[in-house]
């Protein structure tokens, strides 16, 4: 599996490496079986090998919560703050999962155009329709929400004990803004995302 947990602590923050990173250091990430990243899902089409995908997607209010906070108490920004900055909840809130699964291709003369995630253009209807169109070509789709379930049908396609080693870190809230405000903000923020789960799980 890469990357380890030895391979993640050394990181900045602990992050995962961009996909810029790892194709850099491909030599030292092709013998692995598993790959984990976050990863815009054109990423896969650019690789030099063909990896069986799998991916999670999660309730778009809840994960734009959790994002929230999470920034908040890793850059000592406020929560309030970042509700009010547009350019933050453009790139990390604003139908995430959407624009992750229905961005154009990854790879554009050579060059990677959409490193990050958080880098993805602004997503509409077309972008919706690709999102859809991507997911039902991997070959696993699970729900966060659904985590006990999810896991354990991907250990049964890919013959894995991934249940077994299931760990869960319930965050509590934090930050100067209640969770129901937080939620309040950004529901119209991520409509094209409710729509994405709500088809990949109807």
């Amino acid at each position: 599996m890469y990357p380890s947990a030895t391979v993640l602590a050394s990181r900045p923050d602990g992050r995962y490496e961009s996909a810029a990173e790892l194709l850099e250091r491909w030599e030292r990430v092709a013998d692995h079986r598993f790959l984990f990243g976050h990863f815009v899902a054109s990423f896969a089409e650019v690789l030099p090998v063909r990896y069986r995908r799998a991916t999670f997607l999660r309730d778009p209010v809840a994960r734009s919560v959790s994002i929230i906070e999470h920034h908040s108490a890793r850059t000592g920004r406020s929560v309030s703050e970042l509700l009010v900055d547009n350019a933050f909840l453009e790139t990390h809130v604003a139908n995430l999962q959407t624009r992750v699964f229905g961005t154009e291709p990854f790879m554009r003369a050579g060059a990677l155009t959409t490193a990050r995630p958080q880098e993805a253009p602004a997503a509409d209807r077309a972008t919706l329709e690709r999102a859809l169109e991507r997911l039902g070509e991997f070959e696993f789709v699970g729900l966060t929400d659904r985590l006990d379930e999810s896991v354990t049908r991907f250990d049964s396609i890919f013959r894995t004990t991934a249940r077994s080693a299931l760990q869960r870190h319930n965050a509590s809230a934090s930050g100067d803004v209640s969770r129901v405000d937080i939620a309040r903000v950004v529901t119209p923020l991520v409509q094209l995302d409710s729509e994405l789960v709500a088809r990949a799980f109807p």
